[in-house]
């Protein structure tokens, strides 16, 4: 839940630049994504497992940068 939290308040801090999507983990996850769970940006899987809110961060920030929204 702790790791949730985290990217909510992350997302939260680049306001309409950043949608979050929460998919709960389970067998519609792995038929949709092929894992059961991870974090995805812009449907490219980054992150599996703990994560600290500087790495979600800069990856957000690389991605709008990427995108031409940053």
């Amino acid at each position: 839940a702790s790791v949730v939290l985290s990217l909510r308040k992350v997302t939260a801090e680049f306001g309409d630049r950043v949608a979050l999507k929460e998919v709960p983990a389970g067998l519609e996850a792995i038929a949709r994504y092929g894992v059961a769970e991870g974090i995805f940006v812009n449907g490219e899987l980054k992150f599996f497992g703990p994560v600290t809110e500087a790495q979600v961060r800069a990856v957000i920030i690389e991605e709008l940068r990427k995108v031409g929204r940053g």
